[in-house]
């Protein structure tokens, strides 16, 4: 069996970066379209709604109008990510951290694009049972990334195989 190369390994993880990216900014085009200016739509009554948002902060509102500090915190979010995924990549290894770096860098740069083209983020995704915040799929990304970072850092990897990196 033959082992992937770094190359290889950072061609598959750029890719789907991309791919996440596009797939965010596709269905953020989709609300803009669709969604803005009319009437949420109510996926499953009670439960899950579509409703245009534009957030010019981040979770939860927080920050709201400093679209320039929210971006300069996301350059060196994603600087960091990218710096810690590049390690990983090189060394080989340690899957599930690509995995997350991947899904939260993906999640971060698609937050960005927005952020520099219109000053605020475009959300739509609203779980009326809970009234939780409308988020996006960069968001998702972003959570679920750190999630599994969380949860490997935590509970699967030792510390002694973390200094390798």
């Amino acid at each position: 069996m033959r082992t992937k190369t770094s190359a290889g390994r950072f061609f598959l993880c750029i890719t789907a970066i991309v791919l996440l990216i596009l797939a965010d900014q596709f269905t953020k085009y989709a609300a803009i379209s669709h969604l803005r200016g009319n009437a949420p739509v109510r996926v499953i009554p009670g439960i899950l709604e579509l409703v245009y948002v534009e957030n010019s902060g981040i979770s939860f509102g927080l920050f709201r109008n400093s679209a320039v500090l929210v971006s300069i915190l996301s350059f060196v979010w994603i600087g960091v990510m990218g710096w810690f995924l590049f390690r990983i990549l090189k060394k080989g290894g340690f899957t599930g951290l690509r995995a997350g770096l991947v899904l939260a860098l993906a999640g971060a740069a698609g937050n960005l694009i927005d952020r520099l083209r219109w000053r605020y983020v475009v959300d739509f995704l609203y779980i009326a049972c809970i009234r939780f915040p409308v988020f996006n799929v960069a968001d998702i990304l972003v959570v679920t990334g750190m999630i599994l970072l969380a949860f490997l850092l935590i509970f699967i990897y030792r510390e002694e195989e973390l200094h390798a990196l």
